[in-house]
């Protein structure tokens, strides 16, 4: 059974990289360092979405394009 774990990470409202290409790039990062490892399992889109107060499409774009 896959374990959740919040997915930590700040958005720059003033980066010139859109907010989807910024949570990929967190993701990425997470995944290299080894704060995330293999079982752990992201939160939904809208659990994402809420904790970082944006539009769930975003996360959803984000998602796909790790996935």
């Amino acid at each position: 059974m896959a374990r959740q774990q919040a997915l930590m990470i700040d958005i720059a409202t003033g980066d010139v990289r859109p907010i989807s290409k910024q949570i990929v790039d967190a993701v990425r990062l997470k995944v290299a360092t080894g704060e995330l490892t293999p079982g752990w399992q992201l939160p939904s889109v809208r659990g994402l979405a809420q904790q970082l107060t944006i539009n769930p499409n975003t996360v959803a774009k984000a998602y796909a394009e790790l996935t």
